[in-house]
C-alpha cells in the first residue's frame, strides 16, 4: 500500500484513476518493487587486480626466460600457471556480474529486452549497446 499511495497522486494528475471494475479498466500498471544488487565494479574487483598483477608477473618471467635458463624457464611456467588461474577468476567474475545484471534487469521489467538483444553480441562491445 506504501507504494500504491506513492504513485497513486502522480497517476491521478495524469488522468490514471483507480477502477474497482476490470470491465471498464482500460489499462493495467503493473509496478516490481525490490532491490536491485550493484555487482562489484570490473576495475575494482578482486578477479581484475589479480589479473593485472599476473600479467605483469608472465611479462617480467617471459623477458627473463628469453635468456634460457631452466630456472627462468620454470619461472616462467609457474607465471603462466598464475595467470591461466586469474583469468578463470576473471571468467567466473563476469559470469556472476551478468547473472546479477539479468536478475536486475527482470525485477526491472527489462528480461524481454536483455534475452532479445544478448544473443548475438555475448562477448562482444555490442552487449552494452542500449539501441538494440
Amino acid at each position: 500500500m506504501d507504494v500504491a499511495r506513492k504513485i497513486a497522486a502522480p497517476l491521478a494528475g495524469q488522468n490514471y484513476v483507480p477502477s474497482g471494475d476490470s470491465k471498464t479498466t482500460r489499462l493495467l500498471i503493473m509496478v516490481y518493487w525490490g532491490t536491485t544488487e550493484t555487482p562489484e565494479g570490473t576495475s575494482s574487483s578482486v578477479a581484475y587486480q589479480a589479473g593485472q598483477q599476473a600479467s605483469a608477473a608472465l611479462s617480467v618471467a617471459k623477458a627473463a626466460s628469453a635468456g634460457g635458463s631452466a630456472g627462468a624457464r620454470a619461472a616462467e611456467a609457474a607465471a603462466s600457471s598464475e595467470y591461466d588461474a586469474a583469468l578463470q577468476m576473471m571468467s567466473a567474475t563476469n559470469a556472476r556480474r551478468d547473472h546479477l545484471d539479468f536478475t536486475n534487469a527482470q525485477m526491472l521489467g527489462y528480461d524481454s529486452w536483455w534475452k532479445a538483444t544478448s544473443g548475438d553480441v555475448v562477448g562482444t562491445a555490442g552487449r552494452f549497446d542500449e539501441t538494440r
